[in-house]
């Protein structure tokens, strides 16, 4: 039995429709950059005065355990960072303003460690 799984079927089509209408000007921004929300402001204030603490800039190590297609998993997650702008935003600050720019997507974000059972490290 050789059956695509429902997740390489999904991103068989999703491919086939993107490339129908995929343009470099899709990723372009309408505008070169954007102010922040009042949220958004009061969160990067916040973080500028407690730059030591890890709250404003968090990573995590996930560890995935059994029987996985790898490359279907990196397509899905370049699809996920490329269709929502909110993960490839940076801000920036100029001249005392803090402004956020939405960034092309970008093939490479995402790193894929092998660690087989038993390894020390």
């Amino acid at each position: 039995m050789s059956e695509k799984s429902l997740l390489g079927k999904w991103l068989s089509k999703k491919k086939d429709q993107s490339n129908e209408d995929k343009t470099e000007a899709a990723y372009t921004a309408v505008q070169s950059s954007y102010p922040l929300a009042w949220n958004q402001l009061g969160l990067y204030f916040l973080c500028q005065q407690n730059l030591e603490n890890p709250f404003y800039n968090y990573l995590d190590l996930y560890f995935i355990k059994g029987e996985l297609d790898v490359t279907k998993f990196i397509q899905a997650f370049h699809y996920l960072v490329e269709r929502h702008d909110a993960f490839r935003i940076r801000f920036i600050e100029e001249q005392g303003k803090v402004s956020q720019v939405v960034m092309p997507p970008n093939q490479d974000h995402l790193e894929v460690l092998y660690h087989e059972e038993g390894d020390s490290e």
